[in-house]
């Protein structure tokens, strides 16, 4: 809409209370006082409105900067900058309004330059424009390491566990009509004999694109048979394009895939929310809506704080790419352009909250309706969208990735441990055709000498004893065939039944999960990586169920599952270099999962908890990994000589009750004829809790462990299980009296340490 010079404005409005008309030149020639929330691409990419900083940057200012812009040049209007109170937008506390807003309401600005979400409480304290954009919430996330259990992936992959148990239903459904057809058939049109399981292995034959011995005569059953080859070749052509595509395209695996599989994850402890300290507008939807799923995570976020605020959404973002197990919640628009300069985070798809963005003007501002039909034409026309895809074209071209290494393509080759399930498949089949026969040979055996036998005494008991006069041959009647048959068909049956019912039974998923917490002293270990494995002996690689970097605050949880034949044995493989500075490799822990904590099914039921653990120590299963130079503690540390003593506590647990009355020891570790020399001993009270110190006189400095002596998940085994630690020389004081103590955290007694033995003397 065109406004004429002299002409009347009417300002009829966008979310005004009022009506007021303005005389259009009263609009030309201005001076507008604008402040910046925030630089939030592609809305505001840089504060600055000259046509100079385009050239000199190569792209636009943003979608909001445009929109004043070229306001600004209808109406010659001159955009005054005015300093904002630091980075927010401002919120309603006690009363009164911060931030941006804040300057807003008090007349300090004009314009809030920002993609501003329109609610009620803003649109009472300002003037929103037409809304410029509607955009969702977006969920970003670092990008998930590849770990993937390969070991049925060509069987399980391509067909869904649900596609191939339908397709063995629909296999014997259709076994039982062709048999009632064949059976009804037979006796008015000559129809092929089959019995029922020859009818099975016929569809089974048709599904492995097999031939058939014998070909039906009538031609309701050919119709039938025709009609399962055609389902047939189009479910192999299904399943030979999937490995096609699994191997051709690589394939991410998410740990959510939505926002209900989020919470559900958030409930569990193993995401954390990430938001936008500076404006709380998104907050407050979560808190206010009325749908289950946010109520559960504004629970979440409320009661258990699960939720960490960042000052801005680039802090936001480099916090989630640096720390696995955060999601951040922000705007769509601005993730993405993050998202494709940098490959280590990740984007859903999906996005959650939508809202609408508008431009903040003072409240009764004139400007009001003018800006609000002009955005509202901008967008119309296809400006807003043109401005937000020339910015997504310009990051795509610099594509600017900020990885620590080369992202590897997709293999030209298929190895081993991508392939391997084909060899599983293989094995499986060669033990089942060696267990059927052995299965037919005892069935043979049975029936030959016991069912025959049995079967004819039944017969020559229940006849008149012959005499010598009507002693005839012996012949097989009808009946008895029959019955013959009828009895291998059972045992048949009956051993493919149990076969079934073992195989299903061995084959199963399996989970596990483990949390903890990890320190490095008196500080959270952060960014250690932990990994989840099932330990497998033999050619078969282990599986690798979870993997993720430890927390801000050391904490972790990984969960995961894998099918086997047998019970899986977990493992947690801890990589640190705490108390190592001097190492240029990691040093490992593996600690052992108890069987108790192995649920049957993809999800685990229990979560064992490990406690909080120091990795200043060394136990007697840390190694060094790679090929480096072995070195037993990371530094040197300060040498002693004479009398020395030595303080160290913690708090040992037997799965969630405190593990009382656990010997203790702190002990000299000496080597040669020289004994062992015991610094302290002592038993957990009540609450599990110990503390030991001792001093001892060596010419050279002291080597300092701690024994630990219990019956934790032991069951009815004779002796007890022995864990050994060596200390760190760095809580070794010269002298009697010892002010510095290690505290070597909360041990969960379940676990199962590779290198603990067994001591029944002590």
């Amino acid at each position: 809409m065109q406004y004429p010079s002299n002409g009347t404005y009417h300002d009829a409005t966008f979310m005004r209370s009022n009506e007021k008309s303005f005389l259009y030149n009263d609009l030309k020639n201005q001076t507008l006082r604008v402040v910046f929330p925030t630089i939030e691409p592609p809305y505001v990419n840089y504060a600055n409105f000259s046509d100079d900083a385009v050239a000199e940057k190569g792209y636009g200012p943003g979608v909001v900067m445009e929109i004043l812009k070229e306001i600004g040049r209808r109406l010659n209007l001159t955009y005054e900058i005015i300093p904002s109170e630091g980075t927010s937008w401002g919120e309603f506390i006690n009363g009164t309004w911060t931030g941006a807003f804040g300057q807003l309401k008090r007349g300090e600005a004009d314009i809030l330059a920002g993609a501003a979400i329109i609610d009620y409480d803003r649109s009472m304290l300002c003037d929103m424009t037409y809304p410029f954009q509607f955009e969702p919430t977006g969920i970003m996330i670092r990008y998930p390491e590849k770990y993937e259990d390969d070991t049925l992936l060509i069987v399980t992959e391509p067909f869904s566990w649900t596609v191939w148990f339908i397709t063995a239903v629909v296999i014997f459904v259709s076994a039982l009509i062709f048999l009632a057809m064949t059976t009804i058939l037979r006796r008015v049109f000559g129809e092929m004999h089959v019995t029922l399981f020859e009818s099975t292995w016929v569809f089974f034959s048709i599904f492995v694109q097999q031939g058939l011995p014998q070909q039906p005569r009538s031609w309701s059953c050919r119709v039938l048979i025709g009609l399962w080859w055609l389902a047939s070749i189009t479910l192999s052509a299904t399943f030979t394009g999937s490995l096609v595509a699994l191997f051709a395209v690589e394939k991410t695996n998410l740990p959510f895939q939505n926002i209900d599989t989020l919470v559900r994850s958030v409930k569990q402890g193993k995401f954390e929310i990430v938001m936008d300290g500076n404006s709380f507008t998104r907050t407050e939807m979560i808190a206010r809506s009325k749908l289950p799923v946010y109520q559960e995570l504004w629970h979440e976020i409320l009661v258990n704080h699960k939720v960490k605020y960042v000052d801005g959404i680039q802090k936001g973002v480099e916090f989630v790419r640096a720390n696995s197990g955060y999601a951040l919640l922000g705007p769509m628009a601005t993730l993405r352009f993050y998202v494709y300069s940098d490959c280590k985070v990740l984007l859903l798809n999906d996005g959650i909250l939508p809202v609408y963005l508008s431009i903040p003007l003072a409240k009764n501002s004139k400007y009001t309706s003018y800006f609000s039909t002009k955005i509202r034409e901008m967008v119309e026309r296809g400006f807003t969208e043109k401005w937000i895809s020339d910015y997504e074209s310009y990051v795509a071209t610099q594509r600017i990735n900020e990885c620590n290494s080369t992202t590897p393509g997709p293999k030209s080759y298929l190895d081993l441990k991508r392939a391997q399930g084909a060899f599983w498949v293989l094995l499986a089949g060669t033990i089942l055709g060696i267990v059927l026969f052995i299965g037919e040979f005892l069935h043979q055996l049975f029936y030959k000498h016991i069912f025959k036998r049995y079967w004819r005494s039944n017969n020559e008991s229940s006849t008149t004893p012959p005499s010598i006069h009507n002693i005839t041959t012996p012949e097989c009647s009808s009946s008895e065939a029959s019955n013959e048959t009828e009895g291998k068909m059972i045992a048949r049956y009956l051993i493919l039944f149990g076969l079934f019912i073992t195989i299903s039974y061995s084959f199963r998923t399996q989970s596990t999960g483990v949390k903890g917490k990890l320190m490095c002293g008196n500080k959270p270990a952060n960014g250690v990586q932990l990994t989840l494995y099932d330990e497998d002996n033999g050619p078969n690689p282990d599986d690798n169920l979870d993997r993720q970097l430890s927390k801000d605050d050391g904490s972790f949880y990984l969960a995961g599952s894998s099918m086997e034949l047998t019970q899986i044995d977990p493992e947690l493989r801890i990589y640190h270099n705490c108390n190592d500075k001097k190492t240029t490799c990691k040093r490992e822990w593996i600690i052992r999962i108890p069987s108790k904590y192995i649920t049957d099914g993809p999800e685990p039921k229990e979560i064992m908890d490990l406690g909080t653990m120091n990795l200043e120590m060394i136990a007697k299963i840390c190694i060094l990994l790679a090929v480096c130079t072995l070195v037993i503690t990371g530094e040197t540390d300060k040498q002693h000589t004479g009398k020395q003593s030595y303080k160290v506590k913690g708090i040992l647990k037997c799965g969630h009750v405190p593990a009382k009355g656990v010997l203790v020891k702190l002990v000299d570790d000496d080597f040669g004829p020289d004994p062992d020399d015991d610094l302290g001993r002592g038993y957990t009270n009540a609450d599990g809790a110990f503390e030991l110190n001792g001093n001892t006189t060596e010419l050279t400095t002291i080597d300092p462990h701690l024994k630990i002596y219990h019956d934790c998940n032991d069951g009815a085994q004779p002796c007890q299980r022995r864990w050994k630690f060596e200390l760190p020389n760095r809580y070794i004081l010269s002298g009697k009296n010892n002010q510095r103590t290690l505290d070597i955290g909360t041990w969960n007694l379940e676990a199962i340490l590779p290198g603990e033995s067994r001591d029944c003397h002590h």
